[in-house]
């Protein structure tokens, strides 16, 4: 499950601080936490984006209708990836 804050994510500002979204995963009590994800519109940047010295994934095709083609980082800081912290899916994580 992810929160999108559309604030954040309307334009080519990133600030480690303040990720685009935040991503959380079922348990039997509910969801918890488990990533961020940087996020940004590709038309909104001339060149591959990067934060924390990490070059976003992507150009890519939107994940749902209305998204736009845009570029994404995730971290996988509540949740170990056997992958790397910032790789694109994690294997622990099932929706």
């Amino acid at each position: 499950m992810y929160y999108f804050s559309p604030t954040l994510g309307s334009d080519a500002v990133i600030d480690p601080l303040k990720p685009e979204l935040l991503l959380y995963a079922p348990t039997k009590n509910g969801v918890r936490l488990v990533a961020a994800e940087y996020f940004v519109a590709e038309a909104a940047v001339t060149e591959r984006p990067s934060v924390m010295g990490q070059a976003f994934d992507g150009p890519m095709a939107g994940h749902e209708p209305g998204m736009p083609s845009h570029y994404d980082l995730h971290t996988w800081l509540w949740q170990a990836n056997p992958n790397g912290v910032f790789a694109q899916f994690n294997p622990n994580v099932h929706c």
